[in-house]
């Protein structure tokens, strides 16, 4: 990670450096065609008033119009003071300079020409044909500077212009290359630190909630220890005071009492039994971290209702199931879940009635969650107690139910290890309905 970030960032200080060298040549250029541009257009300005003076001069000379001698001389001064001005640009060449300087005195010596020639339009056409014959002299030489001067800019501009392609045809195509390179890699970067990020901040979240869970079972599990004590406490006692009892009074006591007090001592001793093995069960479903995979609920539930073959028989049980979804969850948790609930209505059905239980989905579920209801027609319960039954060793009737208080809360605790929860509704004398949420859906999860 950090050689790919020294590359990105090399790569990007060579494309700064190399735009800013472009840049700088690009400003460069920009400045000397500027300045040839400034030479040339000055150099136009001048022949185009030299040009103008020349005619009015002609004109003047044709026609004797001495009136128009005044702006003749006044363009003269102009075209000097113009010729300051090329002198001035010219300044970082002095081969141009030079040539500006000279002909500024040639345009400072036809200035004195037509200034002091002035009596030669009363003169003979001979004069006036000396006098034209000094300017053409002088034009001439001064023709000569500025096609010098404009020839010279014009080939520093060709040559700038074929210098600036050359330098664009060789590193544009570079440039642009190494461009696309680094921003590939720029963003190849940018895309590897975010999925690293999002696996880091997956991996924190993933292992702060098994940090919690891990303290939430060993908190349950301590709680569980210590509320098992108690109801361990009492088949043991029994155990005791029966044996001590069969102990002092053996010789005593009829064979049929012995046999009574044996058979007292063998119901405790298998409640304790049974006790052991759910508390066990319960205390693994705690600490279970088996994987989720893809189940089918209703081969689940035959394998179920296989199980609880015989107590269905027994009580004419009549199961109605709808058909139900695939999710992805614990296996052999949703077995002891469906089970625990099966066997639980039916224990709770009313005495004078064939048990029936319908188990479906319920379709009124928040979106993204599936739920499955167990309904059914047994004692019910009041809703008062529907947070009570699934707490563990919680009985309702405890002299008149199976079972110690342990399957509700096997369920309760089957459901949070799916990161999901189970209640319960009831009727006194009507049934109940045990709702099982799910989150997700299969072509969610």
């Amino acid at each position: 990670m950090y050689v790919l970030f020294s590359i990105c960032m090399s790569v990007f200080i060579f494309l700064s450096v190399s735009y800013m060298n472009r840049v700088r040549k690009l400003d460069e250029n920009i400045k000397r065609f500027e300045h040839s541009n400034n030479v040339l257009l000055a150099i136009e300005q001048i022949n185009g008033i030299l040009n103008a003076n020349g005619s009015r001069l002609r004109n003047m000379l044709i026609v004797n119009q001495k009136e128009a001698l005044p702006e003749i001389l006044v363009g003269n001064v102009v075209l000097i003071s113009r010729t300051d001005s090329l002198i001035s640009i010219t300044r970082d060449n002095p081969e141009q300079q030079e040539k500006a300087r000279t002909m500024k005195v040639l345009l400072e010596k036809r200035f004195r020409l037509i200034q002091d020639s002035i009596p030669l339009y009363s003169e003979s056409q001979s004069d006036k044909a000396n006098f034209i014959e000094h300017l053409n002299v002088l034009r001439g030489q001064y023709d000569q500077l500025y096609k010098s001067i404009r020839e010279s800019e014009s080939r520093s501009l060709r040559s700038r212009r074929e210098s600036r392609d050359r330098f664009d045809k060789l590193t544009t195509p570079a440039l642009t290359i190494l461009l696309i390179f680094a921003s590939v890699l720029i963003l190849s970067t940018f895309l590897y630190l975010i999925i690293t990020l999002k696996r880091r901040i997956f991996f924190q979240n993933e292992l702060q909630a098994k940090v919690e869970t891990l303290n939430l079972a060993n908190r349950e599990l301590e709680n569980l220890s210590r509320v098992t004590s108690h109801h361990i406490q009492e088949p043991m006692r029994k155990i005791r005071n029966f044996s001590t009892l069969l102990d002092k009074r053996i010789e005593q006591l009829p064979a049929d009492e012995i046999r009574q007090i044996i058979g007292k001592i063998e119901s405790n001793a298998g409640s304790l039994q049974v006790l052991a093995q759910n508390l066990v069960q319960y205390a693994n479903l705690i600490q279970d971290q088996r994987p989720k995979e893809k189940v089918d609920l209703n081969e689940l539930m035959d394998e179920v209702i296989y199980k609880l073959e015989d107590l269905i028989f027994e009580t004419k049980t009549e199961i109605k199931r709808s058909t139900l979804p695939v999710i992805y969850a614990i296996p052999y948790q949703l077995f002891i879940l469906f089970q625990e609930l099966i066997r639980n209505s039916i224990h709770f059905s009313k005495p004078d009635e064939t048990p029936c239980i319908e188990i479906f989905e319920w379709k009124n579920s928040r979106m993204g969650y599936t739920v499955i209801a167990i309904h059914d027609f047994g004692v019910g319960f009041s809703n008062d107690y529907a947070e009570r039954i699934f707490r563990i060793f919680e009985q309702l009737e405890p002299r008149s139910a199976p079972g110690k208080g342990i399957g509700l809360a096997m369920c309760s605790r089957i459901m949070l290890n799916h990161g999901g929860r189970i209640w319960a509704e009831g009727t006194p004398g009507e049934g109940a309905t045990f709702f099982l949420e799910f989150p997700g859906k299969l072509e969610q999860i």
